[in-house]
């Protein structure tokens, strides 16, 4: 006789994260292009939502959304302000 093996079907990992969780995510990220991972993080604990900052850099990378310094519309200001206050320029 011959055993088998049944167990309910049960997806691999961890369940995704919610629609409204991620919408929110990538709205704060467009919203605050300085804010990096973790500062999200906080902000969405503040909020009541616990995600790990990885979770969260995982969702930008998919939607497309750069790192915070790659986000920041005025990187290069910001740059070229360093430098100058550093007397490299």
């Amino acid at each position: 006789m011959r055993w088998k093996w049944r167990q309910t079907a049960v997806g691999p990992g961890r369940p995704a994260l919610p629609g409204e969780t991620v919408a929110l995510i990538q709205r704060l990220a467009r919203e605050n292009p300085t804010w990096g991972y973790v500062r999200i993080q906080g902000e969405l604990r503040r909020l009541g939502h616990r995600v790990a900052a990885a979770k969260i850099r995982r969702v930008l990378r998919r939607s497309g959304l750069p790192p915070a310094p790659q986000r920041c519309p005025c990187r290069k200001y910001h740059l070229s302000r360093s430098r100058c206050i550093a007397g490299t320029r």
